[in-house]
Parts: structure tokens; C-alpha cells; sequence
């Protein structure tokens, strides 16, 4: 495997969320197969989905689900159980074929060992990614558990990554590590919701990031991931430009590189 690499873009991407305005470098190898990057970082607002075809995430409790910091790095924390409502919405729900292949990844920190079921990325009636709170354990959740091998510590920061093949076969990474492999069946994939669904099954902790590929990433790209969570992330540059309106006067604003190429600039 080839060395991990740092980003030219944030001094230490291992411990350095993006700080400001930021998008994908979609020419970074792991930005490849890329359909959902939800990053919980911003402080205020709804998550922002970075992705290209950007799916509107809405933090449905304000009363029990904040912007909070912890572990070097700041996320969405349940403050409470919220009963049936969902932390936060997607809208439109990311739907997948049943046979589909992808991978799903998040960073917690989880802050009990009580629940029972924690929602990190889940759909239909509890399906999907749980933190088993009571094991220490992450598992995709169909009819029984699909857990991964290893019980962490709470309070700590970690990034779990589930890949799926042809929609049944579950490999489980921990921290850039395999960690664990299932079979599993079900009739459709369509997420709908993070932090709690609607079975009152509240995560305990910080998510720190939930991001979805349309893809099978391998081992290498895990670690890499694990090593550099922001590495295909970039500051959004943004240059000045004018344009002499119809009296001669220039106009003046801001654009990013997007919207050089919608005017004709090059980037």
C-alpha cells in the first residue's frame, strides 16, 4: 500500500476540521463515488450537505440537539432523549438500490454505555447504522444486529466505516481497520434520518461528520480515511471581479471557482 499522504490544504488533517467556507476537491481519489458529505461543524444552522447533488439535512429537535465541541473537533450532540422526532431530517431521503453497493462512514464520540440503540444513519422502521450504547459496539441494524468486532471506550473519538457489496455483504472498518464482516438482507435502502428516527432510539454522543459513497472503498482508502478524515476537503477560494456596467462603471463582487467557470473565467 502507498504511503498516506498529507493535504497541502490544512496543516494536520488528522486532528484539523475545516475551519470557514469549504467544498470538495473532487479530483481527490477519495472523493470518488462521493454522494453524501454532511459535515456537523458549522455551529449554527442546518448540517450542510457538500456533495454535488446536496440533500437538505434539518436538525428537527433544537430543544434537544446542539452544536457542541469535544475531542478536538465539534459536531451534533443530543442533549436528551427526543422521543419520536428525528434529530435530523433528510429531505430528500438518500435512496439506494437493494442491491446496491456503497459505503457509509461517521465520527463519534459516544458519552454512555446505557442505551440500548443509538440512530447514526438509519431508515425505514430502525434499519440502518446504530451505536449499540449498552455493547460499545457499532451495528447495522436489519431484523438483529450486524455488529462490528471490537468495543470501544466512551467518551472517545472514533470513525466507523461500513462497506456494503451488491447490498448484502458487510464489511466493518474501525478506525481504519477491518474490523469485522456479516451478511445481510433487506428490501431497500432509504435514509432518512441521523442522531434519532422515529422508535426514540436517541444517540448518546457527538457525530462529528456522516458522509455516503456509491461505492465499495477498500482497505487503503479506510485507512487513508481514518489517517486524513478532511483530506479531499479545500478552502473555497474566492477572487474579485468586474464587470463594466452599460455606463462604464465597474461592478464588483465575490465569486468562487464554480462561478469563474459560469462566466467564462478560467479558475
Amino acid at each position: 500500500m502507498a504511503a498516506i499522504r498529507r493535504s497541502p490544504i490544512w496543516p494536520d488533517p488528522r486532528v484539523k476540521p475545516p475551519f470557514g467556507a469549504a467544498q470538495i476537491n473532487w479530483g481527490h481519489p477519495l472523493a470518488r463515488g462521493l454522494i453524501a458529505c454532511w459535515l456537523f461543524n458549522e455551529g449554527g444552522g442546518d448540517p450542510i450537505d457538500l456533495s454535488q447533488l446536496p440533500r437538505r439535512a434539518t436538525i428537527t429537535d433544537r430543544t434537544n440537539m446542539k452544536w457542541s465541541a469535544g475531542a478536538g473537533e465539534s459536531g451534533l450532540r443530543q442533549l436528551a432523549n427526543t422521543g419520536t422526532t428525528r434529530g435530523v431530517t433528510l429531505s430528500p431521503t438518500l435512496s439506494l438500490l437493494t442491491s446496491s453497493t456503497f459505503s457509509v462512514e461517521t465520527r463519534i464520540v459516544p458519552t454512555s454505555v446505557g442505551d440500548s440503540y443509538g440512530a447514526l444513519l438509519t431508515y425505514g422502521t430502525s434499519r440502518g447504522m446504530w451505536f449499540r450504547g449498552a455493547l460499545l459496539q457499532n451495528s447495522w441494524f436489519v431484523g438483529t444486529d450486524h455488529l462490528n468486532t471490537t468495543a470501544i471506550t466512551a467518551g472517545t473519538l472514533h470513525t466507523y466505516l461500513a462497506t456494503i457489496a451488491s447490498g448484502t455483504n458487510l464489511s466493518w472498518y474501525l478506525d481504519g481497520k477491518a474490523d469485522g464482516t456479516a451478511t445481510i438482507t433487506d428490501v431497500n435502502y432509504d435514509f432518512e434520518a441521523i442522531g434519532n428516527d422515529t422508535s426514540s432510539e436517541t444517540f448518546d454522543g457527538l457525530v462529528v461528520f456522516t458522509r455516503v459513497w456509491n461505492t465499495l472503498l477498500s482497505p487503503a482508502a479506510a485507512l487513508w480515511l481514518h489517517a486524513e478524515p478532511y483530506a479531499f476537503l479545500q478552502p473555497v477560494i474566492r477572487r474579485r471581479w468586474f464587470v463594466p456596467a452599460a455606463a462604464g462603471a465597474p461592478t464588483g463582487g465575490v465569486v468562487t471557482p464554480r462561478s469563474l467557470g459560469l462566466l467564462g473565467v478560467g479558475a
